[in-house]
């Protein structure tokens, strides 16, 4: 992993660097993460970026090596009203991919949950994203048949409390 890669909580003044790097994913690592090749950022994700929702962490991916304001990944921690389970995802860009950036995304979002006292980390990815189930499991996801989507695996891992 190159040390110069920084991770860093998101802005709403990061939203335009962030549409950017959707916008520049390949559609197969769009559709890895958004299950479907969109072009930009949903509304709904943009807003909570917009207004500071504290349901909802971004974090992205900055490095030296790349070009000014490039994003190299992102992550998303969304907690749910409850309090009690945080739905995690994150994508890497292309370039990026294979170099160990997913697993600190993975690691400090799981880190942001425990902090918020969620009990409970999720995710979903599809079945055919190798990757992302490899890196799940290697950060203690149990994974599971989705209960709403046969494309989809569902996964989920306790969280201790933060101390």
């Amino acid at each position: 992993m190159d040390p110069t890669i920084r991770l860093r909580d998101a802005a709403a003044a990061d939203l335009d660097a962030l549409q950017r790097f959707v916008a520049a994913l390949s559609p197969h690592t769009r559709r890895q993460r958004f299950f479907v090749p969109l072009a930009e950022l949903p509304a709904p994700l943009a807003r909570a970026l917009q207004v500071s929702d504290p349901a909802h962490r971004f974090v992205l991916a900055e490095s030296p090596q790349a070009a000014p304001g490039e994003i190299l990944g992102w992550g998303l921690l969304v907690a749910d009203p409850s309090g009690a389970q945080g739905e995690l995802a994150l994508v890497v860009g292309d370039r990026w991919q294979g170099r160990g950036l997913g697993r600190r995304l993975l690691v400090r979002l799981l880190g942001h949950a425990r902090a918020a006292g969620l009990r409970e980390a999720v995710i979903e990815t599809l079945r055919s994203n190798q990757a992302m189930r490899a890196l799940a499991r290697r950060c203690g996801f149990q994974l599971q048949h989705h209960p709403e989507d046969a494309a989809l695996l569902l996964g989920r891992r306790a969280l201790a409390a933060a101390g």
